[in-house]
């Protein structure tokens, strides 16, 4: 409480122009007024990339794809982009990371289609890329999930008689978790996940240091998660789509921020529980240099798994590591071992 006793103090910088309206319940009015509380904001633009972060992100489009328009239960149409093998065994549903799009995941396409013999369906999330929804928020928490459950059911129709993968890098890794705990959903074959973020509660999550030289590329309106944490307990959920996560992005570059609902929906909230849900081979990998998450950390927090493995891949970036030829070999290998590619 000490925390919230700090924040709520600041309160009295909000003026009568709040963008919502206090409630008579004095509790309320706390979470409101942390609620209205000012976003934060970035004084600088993010640095410009190093050439080896510019190539990581691998904007390069050497893979033909054919674009589907997948329609989900609510009527929103995905973008779905194959890449198809004429000779596949596997179908492969590539999941992007945050603020991004299967725009670049053209270059992994194109090697989990050699290392899988597959064919891959690279997937915009609602919001994304070029998907219908609004950037950055959802109609409620683990939509983004609930629409790669329809698009699976879509690949599982259009080629049933192939073994079928789940691949998640960071976000949508942490997706590809929270689908494995929805109910009477379909189970994948198998999960090949790219530092996936796990969620708060895990372990992998890197300590920053606050005395870092350089603008931030993330910040969190803490105040906004304690006042929409504390409405949410009281079963009032009106302002979950107000924005909490931000990203240091230029205006159309990518998705700069996240609603509460949207944030809560791109990892499990327990990710040892969504662990618990997978019976089907599991192989994860992080770069050693990864800047997100803390690579050493993945071997303990994915060990509760079933038939689960973690590479470390030397050198890697959080980025770089969708591309690593080791990663690829190994996964060519773990497929094989595992009855995917036969």
């Amino acid at each position: 409480m000490r925390l919230f006793s700090k924040v709520l103090s600041l309160s009295t910088a909000i003026s009568m122009s709040c963008m919502v309206m206090a409630a008579d319940n004095p509790a309320q009015q706390e979470a409101l007024a942390l609620v209205n509380l000012p976003a934060p904001t970035f004084s600088a633009p993010a640095p410009m990339p190093s050439a080896q972060d510019f190539a990581d992100l691998a904007l390069d489009q050497p893979n033909a794809a054919s674009p589907l328009k997948v329609t989900v239960r609510d009527g929103k149409t995905m973008q779905v982009n194959l890449y198809a093998n004429d000779a596949a065994t596997s179908s492969v549903l590539l999941l992007h990371g945050v603020s991004s799009s299967s725009y670049t995941f053209n270059v992994m396409a194109g090697k989990l289609r050699a290392a899988l013999n597959a064919n891959v369906f690279a997937m915009d999330f609602r919001g994304h890329g070029q998907s219908e929804g609004k950037p950055g928020d959802v109609d409620y928490v683990n939509q983004y999930a609930d629409d790669v459950e329809d698009v699976l059911q879509y690949i599982k129709q259009q080629y049933p008689q192939n073994k079928l993968v789940l691949a998640g890098h960071s976000m949508g890794g942490g997706i590809a978790l929270i689908h494995a705990q929805l109910a009477n959903s379909i189970k994948p074959d198998g999960y090949a996940l790219f530092a996936p973020n796990l969620g708060a509660k895990a372990p992998t999550v890197k300590k920053m240091d606050p005395n870092a030289a350089g603008e931030a590329f993330l910040k969190l309106h803490m105040a906004r998660l304690v006042g929409l944490y504390q409405l949410n307990q009281m079963g009032n959920h009106d302002y979950d789509n107000l924005p909490v996560m931000f990203f240091n992005l230029p205006d159309g570059t990518g998705t700069n921020q996240y609603s509460y609902r949207a944030m809560l929906s791109t990892a499990p909230v327990d990710y040892e529980n969504a662990l618990k849900q997978i019976d089907a081979p599991v192989i994860t990998f992080v770069g050693s240099n990864d800047e997100a998450f803390d690579a050493q950390a993945y071997p303990n927090a994915m060990a509760t798994l079933k038939h689960g493995e973690v590479k470390i891949i030397e050198g890697k970036s959080h980025n770089g590591i969708r591309q690593s030829d080791e990663a690829m070999q190994a996964l060519s290998k773990w497929a094989s071992q595992n009855g995917i590619t036969g």
